[in-house]
């Protein structure tokens, strides 16, 4: 049964829709005057404003545009088409303060409502506030990361603050992703956008060379230092840890990433043991939402049972339009100087979840589990280990705090997406911890880490503890 609420009056008689058919036949042919002449002298209803309010805006008539909306917005004040359209008129015809409140009006009542994000950035900034319009941006980048129209509004706003190296990274980002963005590449070759470039030694400055053409590599590098301090542990006293990670992204569809680290742990009564680990990984998101992921790990250490230990991993995750992501990671290792020969299979499913978002603020959620399957019985006789490992992240404008734990039972355990390989001859029990992490410009974050990891090592009876302390600094170039 049809709700009782009609909705607001469209064209149904036979002149009235003839009209409209030529009027979309004289859209498509650019005669804009010519098509909203057409419908003019038609009865005033819902359809008929808003469709001339949409011509009279290509035509350029941005007051008259207005109008019309207006009366659409009359006859139906919830319509969320109407209430986003006027804001176009609005922008072009520079009543941006009245454009601002529109926005934000919408934003109240969907407050996900991308378009509105971006013509509120658009106001903010035409009214020189740019803090409060790169604000509204970034916290949009997240959930639409590869859109050229949010980057290329980036660009605008960073070019505005003079802050001309951000401003040329949004453009090319925009650029990238779509060959034919006309502002992006009008911007790119604009030498204002390079002048901060140009060699300033007094009356013989030089300008800088012509801009190259923009360039789709990306690279992320974040070198990393930590400390574990052992507790109740029969030879493991402390431990210190450097490191380096880092993304090269080829195009949009191609990621490679790499690592490598290196631990030295004093212990009591002997040597110190050293560690160096080495990842990498390749990532392919070329199928809409899916993404591939096949890497290595590879071991080189004093402990003569594990050294030159190795793992490769696959894994697939997607990403549902609800804000899910559901995947899974195989990954098989191998220790070839054990004796016998340790073979361990680890299968990782994984489930996310955005659990709730406004303008600034978001929260989700992550779930994965852990199956390890020693191929030989060397941690307290079991072949078999099983854990579960939940995580909550809340993001608030340039924030993003973490908390973790997990519990269960693992041994010789592929963590950290492949990048932490357990390969001493532990149980490990449980564990929980928090990482905070701040964005001081879009290209450059801190983060800080702690975790506290509980485990047995072999022969003993009690429970040892690891307390790590880990901080990362990454830079975008």
């Amino acid at each position: 049964m049809l709700s009782a609420v009609a909705a607001p009056s469209l064209p149904t008689d036979a002149p009235t829709g003839t009209a409209f058919r030529e009027s979309f036949r004289l859209e498509n042919t650019g005669e804009f005057a010519q098509a909203a002449a057409l419908l003019t002298p038609l009865p005033r209803t819902y359809a008929v404003d808003f469709r001339l309010g949409w011509l009279h805006y290509l035509a350029t008539n941005h007051a008259t545009a207005i109008t019309h909306y207006r009366a659409a917005l009359t006859v139906a004040p919830q319509s969320l088409e109407a209430r986003l359209a006027i804001l176009l008129p609005l922008l072009a015809h520079s009543r941006f303060a009245e454009a601002e409140t529109a926005a934000r009006a919408i934003l109240r009542d969907h407050p996900h409502n991308h378009p509105a994000t971006l013509r509120l950035a658009i106001a903010l900034r035409q009214q020189g506030k740019l803090a409060e319009a790169r604000r509204v941006l970034l916290r949009a980048l997240p959930a639409h990361p590869s859109d050229p129209a949010l980057l290329n509004e980036l660009g605008h706003v960073h070019a505005a603050q003079k802050n001309l190296p951000a401003a040329r990274d949004f453009y090319t980002q925009a650029f990238s992703l779509d060959p034919d963005n006309e502002p992006a590449f009008a911007q790119l070759t604009n030498p204002q956008l390079f002048r901060d470039l140009v060699e300033s030694t007094g009356p013989f400055a030089r300008p800088a060379p012509p801009p190259r053409p923009p360039s789709t590599l990306r690279l992320n590098f974040s070198p990393y230092g930590g400390y574990l301090a052992y507790q109740r542990t029969a030879l493991k006293r402390h431990a210190t840890l450097l490191g380096a990670s880092g993304m090269l992204a080829h195009d949009p569809a191609h990621v490679f990433e790499g690592g490598i680290d290196h631990i030295d742990i004093a212990r009591r009564f002997l040597p110190h043991l050293r560690q160096t680990d080495a990842t990498f990984a390749y990532a392919n998101y070329f199928i809409h939402g899916l993404k591939l992921r096949l890497g290595g790990h590879y071991v080189a250490t004093d402990d003569d049972l594990t050294d030159g230990g190795w793992s490769l991993f696959g894994s697939a995750e997607y990403l549902f339009p609800q804000r899910f992501v559901a995947g899974a990671q195989l990954a098989y290792t191998s220790f070839p100087d054990f004796s016998p020969r340790m073979e361990i299979v680890q299968f990782t499913p994984r489930l996310s979840a955005t659990l709730w978002r406004d303008l600034d603020r978001s929260l989700s959620a992550d779930l994965r589990a852990h199956w390890i399957h020693l191929g030989e019985k060397v941690t307290a006789g079991r072949t078999d280990f099983f854990s579960v490992e939940p995580r909550l992240t809340l993001t608030w404008e340039r924030c993003t705090l973490g908390l973790f734990g997990w519990a269960g039972n693992q041994a010789f355990a592929l963590r950290n997406d492949g990048y932490t390989l357990f390969n001493l001859a532990e149980r490990h029990l449980a564990g929980f911890g928090g990482d905070l992490r701040i964005a001081f410009t879009p290209r450059a974050a801190l983060a800080l880490r702690y975790a506290r990891e509980e485990f047995r090592e072999l022969g003993a009876s009690n429970t040892a503890a690891a307390n790590s302390f880990l901080g990362t600094i990454a830079v975008n170039f």
